[in-house]
């Protein structure tokens, strides 16, 4: 049962850097339900272990950096692992944060699936970018890659 549920609304990870879930995670969790999208908290071992499974298509992550002690905890456990999560293209990471030292965009670069967005952020907004961003991602894994196929018209044999 817990898969039919998964198949049948989306989900994006929220990535926690310590034992409680900041007030970004509820504020982006109320908007994100606005659009029939589920915010699973996750540790980054945890991501890491999931997407090397391949049990889905495509993952979305979000962290949020706000403080120092989660400034610190991101640069010892989760900017080493992201290195490797990242290396699969079946991810999407969306960092927010206000330290501008976390911006791994030019590391990231030839990824193309690392996003940093900087605080102040406007969460209504961000919830909308990340539903289209969703949108945007399962319209892509349905489109066939290879077009339509050429054919000849009024051919009579």
């Amino acid at each position: 049962m817990n898969a039919e549920i998964f198949d049948s609304q989306p989900f994006i990870f929220f990535v926690t850097l310590g034992e409680k879930l900041p007030a970004s995670f509820f504020k982006l969790d109320l908007q994100l339900k606005k659009h029939g999208v589920i915010l699973v908290p996750i540790a980054i071992d945890q991501l890491q272990v999931m997407v090397s499974s391949g049990a889905q298509n495509h993952y979305i992550a979000v962290t949020s950096v706000g403080s120092f002690a989660e400034y610190k905890i991101y640069n010892e456990r989760v900017r080493h692992l992201l290195k490797f999560v990242l290396r699969k293209s079946n991810i999407s990471f969306f960092n927010m944060s206000s330290f501008q030292k976390l911006n791994d965009s030019n590391q990231f670069r030839m990824t193309k699936n690392f996003f940093f967005l900087k605080y102040p952020l406007n969460i209504e907004a961000l919830g909308e970018k990340l539903v289209r961003y969703i949108e945007l991602k399962s319209e892509k894994v349905a489109r066939w890659p290879g077009g339509k196929r050429a054919g000849v018209k009024h051919l009579t044999i």
